[in-house]
């Protein structure tokens, strides 16, 4: 989970830190919102950097936030759940919610996310977790739409969240 938690930091970060801070000042709030101690460990390493902020988060950045491993990990972790049933109209919206989420980090991961998004064994992963009832009537909703690789977007969209 340390995977999701990092894009929501680098997220907030971004949303948080002033532009003409410096780089000391990024690298001191930076730390003060790190939880895990692997991720302490490696902001750490750079504490004498000349870029401190610059350094940690690109090392952060390799290490916990590349979309094939944050796209990899959610799907690991839906996997996980129960499959859902037909008629579990519970346990299906909160399956919805979370491809939603998914779907919601990876468009904010740019370029690379976009590449995940487009991935369409992600799609057929996911699916499986579906009743046979609900997988065909995805099926239709691409036919209708005559696209061709499912995509992620498409199944969140499916979903209607």
């Amino acid at each position: 989970m340390i995977q999701g938690s990092f894009s929501r930091l680098r997220l907030a970060l971004e949303n948080i830190l002033p532009a003409d801070s410096t780089e000391r000042f990024r690298y001191q709030v930076l730390c003060d919102h790190l939880k895990f101690e692997e991720a302490l460990l490696i902001a750490d390493s750079y504490s004498n950097s000349p870029c401190p902020y610059s350094d940690t988060m690109a090392s952060l950045i390799q290490t916990y936030g590349q979309p094939h491993q944050l796209s990899l990990q959610r799907i690991a972790e839906l996997m996980e759940e129960p499959t859902i049933r037909s008629g579990d109209t519970a346990g299906f919206r909160k399956f919805a919610l979370r491809v939603r989420a998914l779907v919601g980090m990876l468009e904010q991961l740019g370029e690379d996310g976009r590449i995940e998004l487009r991935c369409g064994s992600h799609v057929a992963r996911l699916l499986r977790k579906l009743p046979q009832d609900l997988r065909a009537t995805f099926r239709r909703y691409l036919y209708s739409r005559r696209d061709g690789v499912p995509s992620l977007m498409d199944f969140a969209e499916w979903f209607g969240v």
